[in-house]
């Protein structure tokens, strides 16, 4: 799945869902999901949106591994998201170079 434009948390939330949403309804399901927003622009997500988007996503897609990809500006250093949606189940790891995502994902 790929995302470009102006960071907006509500878009992204519905993103998450549809991604959700599509890995659900597609049978077979996919063995990982490659989420690429390496393209969003704006600022940061702050910690509560963090916080806010590793509960939805840990939520609704449980059970494949997921590789998200952001820019160096968009990704938060201290992986807060990441370590939030881990905490609750998800096998997701947040990337800021797509070939380590890759590798990542094909290695789980």
């Amino acid at each position: 799945m790929h995302a470009r434009g102006a960071f907006d948390l509500a878009w992204l939330q519905g993103f998450i869902v549809r991604i959700a949403a599509t890995a659900k309804g597609t049978n077979p399901e996919p063995r990982a999901i490659l989420i690429d927003v390496r393209e969003l622009t704006g600022p940061r997500p702050d910690g509560m949106e963090l916080y806010d988007l590793g509960v939805l996503a840990s939520r609704d897609i449980i059970g494949m591994p997921i590789a998200f990809v952001g820019s160096e500006a968009f990704v938060d250093p201290r992986r807060f998201g990441e370590a939030v949606a881990r905490n609750r189940g998800l096998n997701l790891r947040v990337f800021t170079d797509m070939n380590e995502a890759l590798v990542w994902l094909r290695a789980t």
